[in-house]
């Protein structure tokens, strides 16, 4: 009589395991059991089975890695091997077959399959039949991937750049219909043979390089490299080199695409790099007006990617109340073209992507190749010079003295409203008018000669000082005045400004001034020559947290933290020597110090003051505290917004394999079910009654887990579409915990439960959401403590809170997972192969503290853990 066949099936889920062993012993195979997999390879070694049932998730080693070990060992490696999983992704599968299984059954199936995968498996030509169903089924799982890469073939060979692929040897694997019209080799000539064959000199240094970099895994942009063809013809061609990676994602091979490099493409490549590096956007349109060109300058000035913009027409630039007339303006350059400026007379503005104009400056050049005439527009932003205009022509017009331009024929070219103000002028009546005019009558005859002496050594200066000038009226009225030079190249050439002030109102401009100063938002500090204060306002004194009469005449140093005080008189020399109206605080990290010692960030701004004792400097201090700190909550809030994609990225990680572990939770107590099902309805009569029962038992079993899942699922969709009611009641937790543990008396077989809850302890809560809470912590504890262990109950009163510990000897937690375990689909590094989907601890959370409660977890790696909820007390 022939020996009964062996056959181990290492599975971590009792049921499962219990199901193959019922068919397979039906079937007349001699059945061992394992459940983890260090057990497995035990029992493997120790047996040796004739073949093994092999779960893909185990707590211990995952089926992979059990399917390595055996097949490493000697002992073993022999052993045909059945995979089975709940699990269904793709990737799953080829990994299995890429590891060498016999075969591979997905949960659940029938009694039928089993037994005829362990039949063939057993098959006396084993070896030839598990190589045709690896194939076959290798084959099957890349169906999907033969029709793209049947296009993709199609594409290379239609492709008009040569594309070839060698090996990482130098050995042409690939060789297109471009590559044997650009070589002169046809494919079947050049297939085996190496690179070199193509290269006139043997292979550069540069193209090693570069073929070492694209092995590594990098890829290589266009370079240019020389080439020979069949005939021995030498031309140079762009070549970009690509990395080629196995289902390893190891590089195997190299793809090249080349293409001939000529004296135009050579010209259109200086071209297009000198378009690039431009300063300015650049645009080349066409003759209908389309975009075949911009440079990065573009995209950075008018927001759009230039893949946008290549094929529009140019209007798309152009502010919309211009484009209806912008076509005709276009064509009649066109009818005309030359080199252009066409910012220098006109106000131009161009439309940015998010819909804002903006001032431009625009030259535009005809551009010739061919028989093709393109125009070339540079384009340049003139915001930040309109607004230093804009502000030039503000501070001039608010300027507290007269200002006069002179031109170096000594003709008026621009006054200001003080100007207008003071002579009795219109402007209109001034602008090309000798500056004579503003001359005393008795001073005229000898003025020219004095403001030609000027012209020809122009420097700023003060010539009231110590002069007796006199200016005089439309009116004919003279009145004192002094009068301040200072030149300004322009393209026109030298500018002559002249600020006149009228002295005959020196206190009552002293006065308006100081005025002004003490009305100033920021704190303002007037300094001599030598840096002393001479003159404070109100904002200093409540800024600064001195009082007015303590600042005056003391060094301003007495405001500079002391960490500075040393360097900070050379930079006042430096700022006294070659004084002007400057920001300070643009790009300086500056500090005031107050009276009590703190420091604090400030910005400051300098300007100089002519007085009759000299040059003083006004220093206007702002605080900018507030604006730091806003720039802090910005950048903290930047920050906080990437890691809240870096958590949306890992939530959708999660999320998936989330879907993947819902399959797999849901398949196993489904195989289960069907599996003793079957069993006892094909065998019912011949099964003992103890059997009998026991399967029903498991049944009922693999139900309640079914069930606990579907509810769970179900609580977390209620969850995500916000629809959780709680009507919170007063409960007994005696009596609730009572029949939560009756109802988990299935799963509870294998473990002792212990109960410490204090008598007719209450707690104020929704029946369903509470036995939900307690259904789930139980189950955590049962599924991660082993069998034969101790759960423990206890409750007690806090106060006006109860607090609920469920306590187990099981696995443990890790410190730094603790914090995560009631996030959405997270699961503890050490529960991989234990069901669970990742969701309950999540919905425990959220039940409990919707009934303004909270929960918590303390917990050892190996010495168990335990999970404390607090909930309001009952009534």
């Amino acid at each position: 009589m022939a020996l009964q066949q062996s056959v181990l099936v290492i599975d971590d889920d009792r049921d499962i395991s219990t199901v193959c062993r019922l068919f397979l012993e039906q079937a007349g195979y001699v059945v061992h059991e394992a459940a983890t997999g260090q057990s497995g390879l035990d029992s493997a070694r120790a047996l040796t089975p004739d073949a093994i049932v092999l779960d893909y998730m185990l707590p211990d080693i995952d089926g992979l890695g059990v399917l390595a070990e055996l097949t490493a060992d000697e002992r073993t490696e022999g052993i045909p091997v059945l995979m089975l999983t709940a699990r269904t992704h793709r990737k799953d599968e080829e990994a299995a077959w890429a590891a060498g299984v016999t075969d591979f059954l997905t949960k659940p199936f029938k009694s039928a399959d089993l037994v005829q995968r362990v039949k063939a498996a057993l098959a006396s030509d084993e070896a030839t039949e598990k190589v045709q169903r690896r194939d076959e089924a290798m084959v099957r799982l890349s169906s999907v991937d033969q029709e793209s890469l049947r296009q993709l073939g199609a594409v290379v060979e239609g492709a008009t750049d040569a594309i070839l692929v060698q090996s990482t040897d130098g050995t042409i694997r690939t060789w297109n219909a471009a590559a044997a019209k650009l070589y002169g080799w046809s494919r079947e000539e050049m297939l085996g043979r190496t690179i070199e064959t193509l290269c006139p000199d043997g292979l550069t240094p540069e193209f090693e390089k570069a073929l070492i970099a694209v092995a590594s895994g990098e890829r290589v942009e266009s370079f240019e490299t020389l080439r020979k063809r069949k005939d021995g013809s030498q031309f140079t061609i762009s070549v970009s080199l690509s990395p080629v990676h196995d289902a390893h994602g190891s590089v195997v091979n190299i793809s090249a695409i080349e293409r001939v490099v000529t004296a135009r493409a050579r010209t259109e490549a200086r071209f297009r790099d000198l378009v690039e590096a431009a300063p300015d956007a650049i645009v080349i349109v066409d003759d209908s007006g389309l975009i075949t060109l911009v440079n990065a300058q573009t995209e950075l000035l008018f927001g759009h990617d230039r893949d946008r913009l290549v094929g529009q027409p140019i209007e798309i630039l152009v502010p919309r109340r211009f484009r209806d007339r912008h076509p005709a303006h276009r064509r009649a350059y066109a009818h005309s073209p030359r080199t252009r400026p066409m910012g220098a007379t006109l106000e131009l503005a161009a439309l940015h992507a998010d819909g804002r104009e903006f001032p431009v400056e625009i030259s535009l050049s005809p551009l010739a190749a061919d028989s093709d005439v393109t125009y070339a527009a540079t384009i340049r932003d003139v915001t930040q010079r309109k607004a230093a205009e804009s502000k030039f022509r503000g501070l001039l017009e608010a300027a507290p003295d007269a200002i006069v331009g002179v031109d170096s024929a000594g003709r008026i070219v621009l006054v200001n409203a003080q100007t207008e103000a003071l002579f009795g002028y219109a402007r209109e009546e001034l602008i090309g008018q000798l500056v004579e005019v503003l001359v005393p009558e008795a001073m005229r005859a000898t003025h020219p000669a004095r403001r030609e002496g000027y012209f020809t050594e122009p420097r700023t200066r003060e010539m009231g000082e110590g002069l007796d000038l006199v200016a005089r009226r439309k009116d004919g009225s003279e009145f004192p005045v002094e009068i301040s030079l200072s030149s300004i190249e322009t393209e026109d050439g030298i500018l002559v400004s002249a600020a006149i002030r009228d002295v005959t109102e020196r206190k009552r401009a002293a006065a308006r001034f100081q005025g002004l100063v003490e009305a100033a938002p920021d704190a303002m500090v007037i300094l001599d020559e030598d840096g002393r204060i001479s003159l404070v306002n109100a904002q200093t004194v409540k800024l600064f947290g001195f009082e007015r009469e303590d600042l005056i005449g003391q060094q301003v140093e007495v405001m500079v933290p002391h960490r500075f005080r040393g360097r900070h008189p050379n930079h006042r020399r430096e700022y006294s020597a070659n004084p002007r109206v400057r920001g300070m605080g643009t790009g300086l990290e500056l500090f005031g110090l107050r009276r009590d010692g703190t420091e604090f960030p400030i910005e400051i701004s300098l300007s100089p003051l002519e007085t009759e004792s000299g040059v003083s400097i006004s220093a206007a201090i702002r605080d900018v505290t507030e604006r730091k700190r806003a720039e802090e909550a910005q950048s903290a809030a930047y920050a906080q917004e990437r890691e809240a994609s870096a958590r949306l990225r890992e939530v959708d990680r999660l999320r998936t394999d989330f879907i993947s572990t819902v399959s797999h939770e849901l398949r196993t107590p489904l195989t289960a079910i069907k599996g003793f099902a079957e069993f006892l309805s094909g065998a019912w009569d011949d099964t003992p009654e103890e059997r009998k029962i026991d399967l029903v038992k498991r049944i009922l079993l693999a139900g309640v887990r079914l069930d606990s899942l579907i509810q769970d699922l179900l609580d977390f969709s209620r969850l995500e579409r916000g629809q959780l009611a709680m009507r919170p009641e007063s409960l007994d937790l005696s009596e609730l915990l009572e029949e939560m543990i009756g109802r988990a008396e299935p799963i509870l077989e294998a473990h002792r439960v212990q109960r410490d809850v204090a008598p007719q302890l209450t707690v104020h809560a929704d029946r369903t959401a509470m036995i939900r809470v307690l259904d789930n912590l139980l189950s955590n504890a049962v599924k991660f403590s082993p069998p034969g262990s101790e759960i423990t109950f206890s409750a007690a009163a806090d106060g006006d809170t109860v607090v609920i510990e469920v306590s187990d000897q099981g696995i443990g937690i890790t410190e730094e997972e603790q914090p995560k375990v009631f996030d959405r689909f997270y699961r503890v590094a050490e529960s991989s192969g234990r069901p669970g989907t990742g969701i309950g601890l999540a919905i425990v959370k959220e039940f409990v503290q919707a009934q303004d409660g909270s929960i918590s977890v303390r917990s050892d790696p190996g010495q168990g853990s335990t999970f404390v909820v607090r909930v309001p007390v009952g009534a």
